[in-house]
């Protein structure tokens, strides 16, 4: 598990790249990036986005990498 330090706010978030959602068969609209609050209660960030190019490109631009899993 990667950990992301959002650059505005500077809290710690983990994040998932949902690619292809198959649990609600819906043309794949909640596919995209979710950034889950570490160790500290908030909200969920959500990124929304079936490009995996403009996903990639949101993570550069709003988090940096902390600690990254070997």
């Amino acid at each position: 598990m990667n950990i992301y330090r959002h650059k505005e706010n500077k809290k710690l978030y983990t994040i998932e790249h949902l690619l292809l959602d198959i649990h609600h068969l819906n043309n794949n609209e909640f596919a995209g990036i979710y950034a889950h609050p570490y160790n500290w209660k908030g909200d969920t960030i959500v990124y929304q986005s079936k490009s995996s190019n403009c996903c990639l490109s949101y993570v550069r631009s709003h988090f940096e990498i902390v600690s990254k899993r070997l």
